[in-house]
């Protein structure tokens, strides 16, 4: 992977950060599959959730939401999901 791409996990469920996620997070997961804007918020802020977001010159191009509760011994990913204009890239 080139130097360009960071991760970082997703602070707060507002601000330019979250809206760049939610926009990926919108145009990739079906309607039918979708939490609304305000669960999506929510969650970002809870500890048992964990975004982790990919960037590429302080951009999000991509996420991934992971579901680790505290007191089980199991964790979950939940959703992933790239921009569209860096899939299927080489």
């Amino acid at each position: 992977m080139d130097n360009r791409y960071q991760f970082d996990p997703l602070k707060a469920g507002s601000g330019p950060e979250f809206e760049e996620f939610y926009s990926i997070y919108a145009e990739s997961i079906s309607a039918r599959e979708r939490k609304s804007k305000a669960w999506i918020s929510e969650m970002a802020d809870r500890s048992e959730y964990k975004v982790l977001l990919l960037k590429d010159n302080a951009h999000v191009i991509g996420f991934s939401v992971l579901f680790l509760p505290p007191t089980e011994s199991f964790g979950l990913l939940e959703y992933m999901a790239v921009a569209d204009a860096y899939r299927n890239g080489a």
